[in-house]
């Protein structure tokens, strides 16, 4: 990733769900929170668990203070949120928590992050509220700038909203009571619309797996499917000379060389030193996958003990040693597999991975029937289903 692309607002976030635009390779928002003198926060709502998302990175910051303006339109901030927050007001360590509710009218809806640190200012500006959903699991988008006169404008428009919000003593009570009242009456209606909303989800999910199929197989039979398969079929050849397959004997140059082919996933070079230093383990493990005794979570499990080893080149170390039966698991799959209703956790482990490739095995068969080596065929696929597929 490169500066100015699009790319999670958390590191552990997807690509395809909540973003932020003018960003750079690992970024994430909580470590700019850490370094943070002040931080504002405007939201039209809230809720407990996406402001726990953040508490912890913003008590232990070196913010001095850091104010919340909320929306209260339609009764969706969650009161629970509005004590805790009213609650970490009365603190005496760490930073000086501020809370404010926007008034009832007209509808306050923005949601912007504005982060001074001693060296530079920036500002978030996009779509998602301050909720788990808004901050992680929904298809959400925003940008970054540090342009001075833009994070200069934004934190004048913050701090006018601040002062024309009333006494919190004069709102918290009400809007709570009122919440309360309501939530009784709409509670059942709220379980109606999540419950169609999941058969619909599912029936789209469905839809699109199927399409998808019928895609992969008249990409793998067109020139351009074929062609980019190949191109796989090399790097995992490449892969195997320089891992010394099968037995692994091969140097630290040879490894650093393995983690930079971006085929079959991009390996982030954050832990290069901590992995070089595991090669003993690392080698080790991969002597151990002839062990048919041994089930595919075991393998999985075992490689991400590791220290530094995580989901993407476990599974990659995997498919290098058998691409017939291992698919690695990297961001363009992890995308498609959304899209059919699969949700693949951030710290996959053995049984997830197991879960993955039975949930891949229509698209394995399908590579398999066009003589194709499933590893190969499946990551060039849903590189170009994510890009431009679908």
């Amino acid at each position: 990733m490169s500066k100015g692309v699009v790319g999670p607002l958390w590191a552990e976030g997807a690509v395809d769900l909540s973003v932020v635009a003018g960003v750079s390779e690992g970024f994430d928002l909580r470590e700019l929170l850490k370094g943070a003198k002040t931080v504002r926060i405007a939201a039209a709502f809230g809720s407990l668990k996406g402001w726990e998302k953040v508490e912890d990175h913003l008590k232990s910051s070196s913010a001095e203070t850091v104010q919340v303006l909320l929306g209260q339109a339609f009764y969706q901030t969650d009161p629970r949120l509005l004590f805790r927050l009213r609650g970490l007001q009365g603190t005496s360590q760490g930073p000086k928590f501020g809370l404010m509710i926007a008034p009832m009218a007209p509808v306050f809806h923005p949601k912007v992050w504005i982060i001074d640190s001693q060296d530079k200012s920036v500002c978030v500006v996009g779509s998602g509220n301050l909720t788990a959903g808004g901050l992680l699991d929904n298809v959400e988008c925003g940008l970054l700038t540090n342009v001075a006169a833009e994070v200069d404008a934004l934190r004048s428009w913050f701090d006018g909203h601040w002062k024309a919000a009333p006494e919190l003593s004069k709102t918290l009570d009400a809007y709570v009571a009122k919440h309360q009242e309501l939530s009784r009456h709409r509670r059942a209606t709220d379980l109606r619309i999540a419950d169609a909303m999941k058969q619909q989800a599912q029936r789209e999910a469905q839809w699109q797996k199927r399409d998808a199929i019928n895609r992969a197989a008249e990409y793998w039979r067109g020139l351009d499917g074929l062609a980019a398969v190949k191109a796989q079929d090399r790097a995992l050849e490449r892969m195997q000379g320089l891992l010394h397959f099968k037995s692994w004997d091969f140097s630290p140059a040879e490894f650093s060389e393995f983690l930079r082919i971006s085929a079959l996933g991009h390996i982030l070079l954050f832990h290069e030193a901590l992995l070089l230093a595991e090669l003993p383990a690392i080698k080790n493990r991969l002597g151990s996958l002839d062990n048919r005794a041994l089930r595919t979570a075991d393998h999985l499990d075992a490689l991400q003990r590791i220290p530094g080893v995580g989901p993407n080149l476990a599974t990659k170390l995997l498919a290098v040693y058998d691409p017939e039966r291992f698919i690695v698991v990297n961001e363009p799959v992890k995308t498609a597999l959304r899209s059919f209703g699969f949700k693949m956790a951030a710290d996959l482990d053995g049984k997830g991975y197991e879960l993955f490739l039975r949930e891949v095995r229509d698209f394995v068969e399908e590579a398999e029937s066009q003589g194709l080596r499933p590893a190969a065929a499946l990551d060039a696929f849903f590189f170009e289903y994510r890009n431009f597929g679908r």
